[in-house]
Order: C-alpha cells, then structure tokens, then sequence
C-alpha cells in the first residue's frame, strides 16, 4: 500500500499526521503541496466565513495576533505577494519553520509541489508512483476532474459530521443543534459535495467544559489516528465501503445569531448530562 497527502504550504494536520504514522512504523510515500491561492468563494462559503470570523471574534477562539495576521493576510496582503510567499516559503527566515516541506523533507518524505491539486500533473505523479491512497489534509479548492477520474487511486477524507445526514458546512453546529451524534466520518472523495463512499464513522462524547471550539479542535486532533486505522481497516478489509444513496443534500451554513444559538444548546446539552 502506497500513501500520499494533499496539503497547502503551511498545514498543521500534514505535520501531524507525518508523525502520528512514523511513530506507528507506516510509511507516508509523498506530499503533494498545491501552491495556488485561491482568490473567490461562494456565497455560502463566504457567509460561512463572515459568521464564523464574527463569532470567533466575539468569544476570542483565537489570539490577538493571529487575528490581526489573519485580517492583514486576507485583506491587505496583495495577491501577488501571497503568491510569492506560498511558492518560498520554505525559504523565509521568519516563516519557514512552519512550511509543510521542509517538515516532510526532514523527515524524509518526498515533495511533489504543483499549482492545484485537481491537475493533470498530479494525476501522472500518482499513477507513475503508483499511488494506492490519496489523505486530504487540506487543499484550497474542491477536488475535481482530471484528479477524480480514474479508479486507479482513491482520495480519503475526514468529515466533522455523520454522513450522509450531515453534509457540507457547519455540520458539528447543525448536530449540536438538532441533538445528533457528534464525530468524524471517514469516506472516499468523489465529484459529490460529500458524497463519496462511507467508510466509518467515529463518535466524539461531549464533555464537561467543552464548546463548539474544544470539540471542534479535539476531532481535528484525531484526524491522524483515524486516517491510519482506516488504511489498516482498508488493507485487513474489516471496513468495507459503503455507498450513498445521494438523496441527502449539504446543509446550509449558519448565520452569526444560529452559531451563538448553538452555543447556548449545547451548553443545555453538557448541564442536562450532569444530572
């Protein structure tokens, strides 16, 4: 079996699986970095963000700094200059220590770097590596053609909801909301908006002290764990992919006001355990 990761130039999860699978004796065969900058979104991506930059504002999920180094990267930074920074990052004295390549290369994984993952480029490189799997890590576009169609290779990703029921954007808040099993659900990638083959679904308890942030940060973390014990399942065939049905579409994303009202039931959610 032959392993691969899709990955941006900074990616905390690529790191962490790089050594979460080394420190478990499996080999990850490439990383494959796509450099482009994605410059438009959608309209139910940038609600998404908007509600979401306002909530982690208000509840200051993130520092200070990152948040000012967020607004000046998204919108003061001109787009050839981030450009450039993607392409060397590497390079920079001041940001290289965080550069997904140097990390694999230090820990001898090789580099495969291309504008955009869904590319022929990518496509060849898997199939002359003979590439069994594909782990999204993170990618700036959905995949897509030329990069979806073949059999020869499948592309695993981790979603933060039980599919099918809870597709698309903010699916831990919708669970939350409407009292569903919170977790990761582990499935193939085809051209569908989540809507690949289910492999597994892993529940996450909700604990005392938690809020959509903790839980969303500790089913992140185990993202890791989970790509592995997939591949194990796949390689032993103890998991078997099951397919979708395709009738259940994604979820719309939540405005500022249902992310506070979300907060506020879970957090009936944690009480109502107590007892």
């Amino acid at each position: 079996m032959k392993v691969a990761i899709l990955s941006t130039p900074v990616c905390p999860y690529t790191v962490d699986i790089i050594k979460h699978f080394k420190a478990n004796d499996f080999v990850i065969d490439a990383v494959i970095i796509e450099q482009d900058i994605r410059k438009k979104y959608s309209k139910n991506e940038l609600i998404f963000r908007n509600a979401h930059d306002k909530f982690n504002r208000k509840f200051k999920k993130y520092s200070l700094s990152r948040r000012i180094t967020r607004r000046v990267w998204d919108n003061l930074v001109p787009k050839f200059i981030k450009n450039y920074i993607q392409k060397n990052i590497e390079t920079i004295p001041i940001i290289k220590k965080v550069a997904t390549k140097n990390f694999a290369e230090q820990n001898g994984v090789p580099v495969f770097s291309t504008k955009k993952h869904s590319g022929e480029d990518v496509k060849k490189f898997l199939i002359e590596n003979k590439i069994d799997y594909l782990l999204l890590a993170s990618s700036n576009w959905l995949l897509k053609e030329p990069l979806l169609g073949t059999d020869l290779y499948k592309i695993i990703s981790i979603h933060p909801g039980l599919l099918p029921k809870y597709k698309g954007l903010d699916s831990l808040q919708w669970t939350i909301k409407e009292g569903g099993k919170i977790g990761n659900t582990a499935f193939f990638v085809n051209k569908d908006l989540d809507g690949g083959a289910i492999l597994k679904f892993y529940e996450e308890p909700i604990l005392e002290g938690d809020s959509t942030a903790i839980i969303q940060r500790r089913m992140t973390s185990k993202k890791p764990e989970i790509y592995l014990d997939i591949l194990k399942g796949l390689e032993n065939k103890s998991i078997i992919p099951k397919k979708q049905s395709g009738s259940e579409k994604p979820l719309q994303p939540m405005s500022f006001e249902q992310l506070l009202e979300v907060e506020h039931i879970l957090q009936e959610r944690i009480e109502k355990q107590k007892l």
